[in-house]
């Protein structure tokens, strides 16, 4: 299985700079599996989506399952805009819930999102759909996929789904207001055992009401530590919590469940029966370039002695990412120190120079192919500057 995220945001889109990392786009999920083409919702991320498979070379046209959790607005409007639905020759199978009080049903509710006055009309599908309604409790299968689901606790009824092939298990539950003793157990039993559990977390815990319809990072933390779950992705992110106040919640996950992300778009998971891979791509302020280089960290901050060696991934003019087997906090003040050789003497011989690189600690990440290590990612805060002395332990002395 390839688990991809398009969209991560709930409610309403969030274009702004603060939310850039993370991504503005509501929900829309791509997974790949037993060779199926399966869509996740149908936020605004099903657009950038939906380009990416119209320039994908299928013939004789592309075959797809796509899964609604339920018709809120932030999970459907990207339905219009989706372009594979505009070609002849597609194929598309839509599932959801049997929608309340709505007469058509299922059918009904895309043909009014694809009709006046929400769409224009040369806009309208013309690939070839097909509707299924799911009722609570159901099992389906796509092939060598199989799929179930369980009731959510949301406004209007929602589904939550777990995808299981080869051995590998992930579970979908994007909307789910904890409380509910029956709905709680149901989610339970469907994510026992997942190698990947994409949860609710829009809210935080002070935020929480009776009818919000959201669980928090607690409540998704917990979720994961009762059902035997390996991984556990934060998702559906208020559309007003920043980049930063999603690293600090991250963080605070992870002090009760080590293995705990924050959805953002371009994530990637890849799901074997025996592991799981996590790949990302993440939006930078700018162009970062791979300098693979032994770094010196000083900090005075408690989390870390005063210098230490770690390794430089990337730089930009605005930030760093390097590896470190100790730990780090957020908003850390930090400096990097680069040795590096600024030309010759009068001799010919290399001078020593180093480049001290002052910033703040924005992200910290462990990562899944060392033992210990974390991922640390830095903005710069001060200006950089260059120390032209010989650095001590050199060959060249220098007079005073």
């Amino acid at each position: 299985m390839r688990l991809s995220f398009w969209g991560v945001r709930g409610s309403i889109p969030s274009p702004h700079p603060d939310t850039r990392r993370y991504g503005g786009h509501t929900p829309a999920l791509e997974l790949r599996a037993a060779n199926q083409v399966v869509l996740l919702d149908a936020g605004t991320g099903l657009a950038p989506l939906g380009q990416k498979l119209h320039a994908e070379p299928l013939i004789p046209g592309l075959t797809a399952h796509l899964f609604f959790s339920h018709y809120h607005w932030d999970h459907v409007q990207g339905l219009p805009h989706f372009a594979p639905l505009s070609a002849a020759g597609n194929k598309f199978t839509v599932y959801g819930p049997a929608p309340q009080g709505t007469p058509g049903g299922l059918p009904g509710i895309v043909d009014t999102l694809l009709g006046v006055p929400f769409t224009s009309p040369q806009s309208g599908a013309r690939s070839g759909l097909d509707f299924e309604e799911i009722a609570p409790d159901s099992e389906i299968s796509l092939g060598e996929l199989r799929v179930c689901a369980r009731r959510a606790n949301h406004p209007g009824g929602a589904l939550a789904y777990r995808f299981e092939h080869d051995g590998s298990v992930l579970v979908y539950a994007p909307d789910h207001e904890p409380g509910n003793a029956e709905l709680d157990l149901g989610l339970r039993q469907l994510a026992r055992g997942a190698q990947l559990l994409v949860c609710d977390a829009q809210l935080l815990p002070a935020e929480q009401s009776p009818g919000s319809g959201h669980g928090t990072w607690e409540s998704a933390v917990a979720l994961a530590g009762d059902a035997g779950v390996r991984n556990l992705v934060l998702f559906h992110h208020a559309p007003e919590r920043s980049d930063h106040a999603l690293d600090q919640i991250t963080l605070s996950a992870r002090r009760l469940f080590p293995r705990t992300w924050a959805a953002h778009e371009g994530m990637h998971f890849d799901l074997a029966a025996d592991t799981v891979h996590l790949w990302e791509c993440r939006g930078r302020d700018a162009q970062r370039m791979p300098v693979p280089l032994p770094v010196l960290v000083e900090s005075g901050q408690h989390t870390a002695p005063l210098r230490h060696e770690a390794r430089l991934h990337n730089l930009s003019f605005h930030g760093a990412y390097f590896v470190s087997p100790l730990q780090y906090d957020l908003d850390d003040r930090l400096e990097l120190v680069l040795d590096l050789e600024t030309g010759g003497d009068a001799y010919g011989d290399p001078t020593l120079s180093s480049l001290r690189l002052q910033g703040q600690v924005m992200r910290v990440e462990p990562l899944t192919t060392n033992g210990g290590w974390v991922g640390v990612g830095v903005r710069f805060v001060e200006p950089r500057r260059t120390d032209a002395a010989a650095l001590p332990g050199s060959d060249k002395a220098t007079d005073a």
